[in-house]
């Protein structure tokens, strides 16, 4: 491929990136969908929680495997439920954990 085929292949790319519409995010509750992005609880800042979550349980788990160490284990069971509650937020829009936030920070006021 030449230079000319690759630029004019570039364009096109480009124009298709323009033309195509914002995701939906079918997989985001309906009720959370919507919410602004301020709100404490908005799924892009849900979703960020998640990955830094994800990423510290991995290194808790390599070394709770490395050497075991009860307090890791522990840490790692709170973080992996805390996970697996943030992700059913993301699909039902209840939140089950009584903290959020990226590092567990904050406390949930209830309302019944």
């Amino acid at each position: 491929m030449n230079v000319k085929q690759m630029e004019l292949r570039l364009d096109n790319l480009a124009k298709a990136r323009k033309a195509k519409a914002p995701a939906k995010q079918l997989s985001i509750h309906e009720s959370i969908r919507n919410l602004s992005s301020d709100h404490p609880l908005h799924f892009r800042k849900v979703q960020a929680w998640i990955r830094a979550n994800q990423d510290e349980a991995l290194t808790l788990r390599r070394e709770v495997r490395r050497k075991y160490n009860r307090r890791y284990n522990n840490q790692l069971n709170i973080l992996e439920v805390y996970i697996l509650n943030m992700k059913q937020y993301l699909r039902s829009g209840i939140w089950l954990d009584h903290k959020y936030g990226a590092e567990r920070e904050f406390k949930i006021g209830w309302r019944v």
